[in-house]
């Protein structure tokens, strides 16, 4: 094992601008770890094919359904394909994950940290099925269920998000395949808002968000507030949901500077600030020399030290490191 000790003093400075988009390649479900139907899932229409295939969440949501009788998805035209929707059924349940951190950002819009994509879409009230739909706010393909959500950042340690507090999986808000996926509808919108309303009067009212049901990490219950999640649950109890996919919420933040300085003059665990990624006993503070001893060993997988902003830059913001 080849070992190194090293001082380490840091000074970051990022500037962030306006609305911040995740990663289009990393923002999604990258992989199922466990999928379980359960009894009484959904199947698509004519052909009686389950919605079991659990590539259909990983990626992004559906924007356009294909086929003959496909066409662009907007929230009066849902996904409803089998090799878009993913069902599970009483007793049944499902784990996503990503390939980057979940983060528990308070500059997210609403304070909403991911989003669940299911296949709920308005009902159409005025009888015009060519485009100049209206709805009264209700919708159809939200099934009678009871489901909860449940999230990790190791998939060991699970913790339930408040059901008080969390809006219906496969429910409000229908997706709309021309909105961002990263961007939450204002939970505050209800369904009588959207009372005679058109498509477009929908898109107004979305503030150019892609739908779906978000979800704040704030709401884990029996834990002190979570930093950051890598693993969601959803486990369903009654009836059956379908899920098009999830995704990350992307910051929003005003322009400013930021700005951190560490000399590790004291632990710098005790403040909170401070969070280890992997292998905790590479790194251990050293009180007498007031630095961070770094064991540098190749046989172990990645580890870092870091502070999670809780924001993502992108290439069109500037970032600086110091060291």
């Amino acid at each position: 094992m080849h070992c190194i000790k090293t001082t380490i003093k840091i000074i970051v400075v990022t500037f962030l601008l306006g609305f911040i988009p995740v990663s289009k390649a990393t923002s999604f479900v990258s992989s199922v770890v466990e999928y379980h139907p359960g009894s009484g899932f959904g199947v698509e229409f004519g052909s009686g094919l389950g919605f079991t295939n659990t590539l259909s969440v990983i990626g992004e949501p559906s924007r356009e359904t294909p086929g003959e009788w496909g066409g662009e998805v907007n929230p009066f035209s849902p996904p409803y394909l089998a090799d878009q929707l993913l069902s599970i059924g009483e007793g049944g349940y499902v784990t996503l994950t990503f390939n980057q951190p979940v983060f528990n950002s308070p500059n997210n819009p609403y304070g909403l940290d991911f989003i669940l994509y299911g296949n709920a879409g308005f009902n159409i009230t005025n009888g015009d099925y060519s485009g100049g739909g209206v709805t009264d706010g209700s919708v159809f393909g939200s099934d009678a269920s009871t489901a909860s959500v449940w999230v990790s950042e190791d998939n060991q340690n699970y913790f339930l998000l408040d059901q008080k507090k969390s809006p219906k999986v496969d429910g409000y808000f229908p997706i709309d395949g021309q909105g961002e996926f990263s961007l939450p509808v204002n939970p505050a919108t209800l369904p009588s808002d959207f009372a005679e309303a058109d498509m477009e009067q929908i898109r107004r009212l979305y503030q150019g968000a892609g739908g779906g049901a978000g979800y704040d990490l704030d709401w884990a219950e029996g834990t002190p507030r979570l930093r950051s999640i890598r693993y969601i649950k959803v486990m369903v109890e009654s009836g059956k949901i379908e899920l098009d996919g999830a995704s990350i919420v992307a910051p929003l933040v005003n322009s400013n500077w930021t700005s951190l300085a560490e000399d590790f003059s004291k632990h710098p665990m005790d403040d909170g600030d401070w969070d280890i990624f992997g292998e905790t006993q590479l790194f251990e503070w050293d009180q007498a020399e007031e630095r961070l001893a770094v064991n540098w060993d190749s046989r172990l997988s990645n580890s870092y030290f870091y502070i999670p902003f809780g924001s993502k830059i992108s290439r069109h913001e500037n970032f600086s490191v110091k060291f």
